[in-house]
């Protein structure tokens, strides 16, 4: 007489009861793993919610920042043709741009540069948007698209890579409406024309 008690089996066979201490153990452990996951999640919704970044115009300093910002960004896509451009390059790229009228704004915070838009104004052309990874999902994105829209209320154009999934659900989300699939004019890859507004683009 005496140990664990015992249940019956399918067979009819007396089957040893659960230790209930063992049961009570894993049943805490797993409140415990719920509990820690609900802190991890809550916490990092807070940093979210607290990260208010400045919003402002580029200055000259930033141009290194901005220009590993990009390439940051634009290697987390995925897209193959970001493999293909090195930070040497878009740093250079960046001079060439401002020198021929980009329009940058930027989103700081705590002296990091978050994100930023570059517009071309003359061609009704929203050129780049580009978020850093740790900071999609926080709102900005939206709030540089919006300044855009401000700057170009008659609407404007945009190319992003057709493989670029992420990108493209955006911009659909935000109101833009794809025209054409064409090659990128420089480089090659297939490429999404999206539209907002009435540019007459077909």
């Amino acid at each position: 007489m005496g140990g664990r008690p015992e249940k019956p089996g399918a067979s009819g066979a007396a089957q040893p009861l659960p230790d209930i201490r063992l049961v009570e153990h894993r049943r805490h452990s797993c409140y415990e793993l719920v509990a820690s996951l609900t802190i991890i999640l809550s916490a990092d919704s807070f940093i979210f919610r607290a990260m208010t970044p400045m919003i402002r115009p580029f200055r000259q300093q930033d141009a290194d920042k901005l220009a590993a910002l990009w390439h940051e960004s634009w290697r987390s896509t995925g897209v193959q043709a970001s493999s293909q451009t090195s930070l040497g390059q878009l740093r250079h790229r960046v001079s060439l741009e401002l020198s021929d009228g980009w329009d940058v704004t930027v989103a700081e915070y705590e002296g990091d540069l978050l994100g930023f838009v570059a517009l071309k104004r003359a061609n009704h052309c929203l050129d780049q948007l580009f978020i850093a990874p740790r900071a999609k999902r926080s709102g900005i994105g939206r709030e540089l698209f919006g300044l855009a829209k401000r700057a170009m209320p008659q609407g404007f154009w945009l190319r992003t890579a057709a493989e670029n999934g992420e990108a493209r659900a955006f911009y659909e989300a935000v109101g833009m409406k794809l025209v054409r699939i064409e090659p990128h004019p420089k480089h090659g890859h297939r490429t999404a024309i999206y539209v907002i507004g009435d540019l007459g683009l077909a």
